[in-house]
């Protein structure tokens, strides 16, 4: 953290007033994720976590029709951290701010493509997609979640279907896939 602050602030500037009070609560947040892991650790019989990555940028590319003609788009985001744990493909998102009608019980993918609600599922499926499409593991051991810190929760945010967390597929993530095509398509159109 002091590092962080020392790169884009001066010495002066990095352990005063607001910038201060930034650094001491990013600690605090540091700490408990790091009591989380140890925590997570303590519960496994073979203390199976392996971090693959942090700033990871994941990208894919879709092929799409706009405007009559055939062209592909681009899609990438920045997972905050990938890991191994317990054999699921684990794409973590730290999130400061996650209200109470952020939703992660899936329903359908219209749902999930039109209702704002809905937007952090989207970005959780949308880390499974890209993950499915770069191989990194296969659809059912991908497990992306929500790690909020403004209001630190120690079970990660899951999408969850009837309840139970969701299990991805190759048919679900195909499916996935479809409507951002369609919706992408429905953007460039407009």
């Amino acid at each position: 953290v002091n590092d962080s602050f020392l790169f884009y602030f001066s010495e002066a500037e990095a352990y005063l007033g607001k910038n201060l009070l930034q650094q001491n609560a990013l600690k605090i947040y540091v700490d408990k994720l790091l009591n989380l892991d140890i925590d997570l650790l303590n519960t496994l019989d073979k203390k199976e976590l392996m971090i693959y990555g942090v700033e990871k940028e994941l990208n894919a590319e879709l092929a799409i029709s706009s405007n009559g003609k055939a062209i592909k788009v681009y899609i990438k985001g920045t997972a905050d951290r990938i890991d191994d744990f317990n054999g699921m493909y684990r794409i973590i998102d730290y999130k400061s701010s996650v209200k109470d009608t952020d939703k992660f019980e899936f329903t359908n993918f219209e749902t999930l493509f039109t209702d704002t609600d809905y937007d952090k599922m989207f970005q959780l499926f949308m880390y499974a997609w890209m993950a499915w499409k770069n191989n990194l593991a296969v659809a059912t051991q991908l497990a992306p979640c929500i790690i909020p810190f403004k209001v630190f929760e120690k079970q990660p945010r899951i999408i969850k279907f009837n309840k139970q967390p969701l299990v991805f597929t190759d048919e679900l993530l195909n499916e996935f896939e479809s409507y951002l095509v369609k919706y992408i398509e429905t953007m460039l159109d407009a």
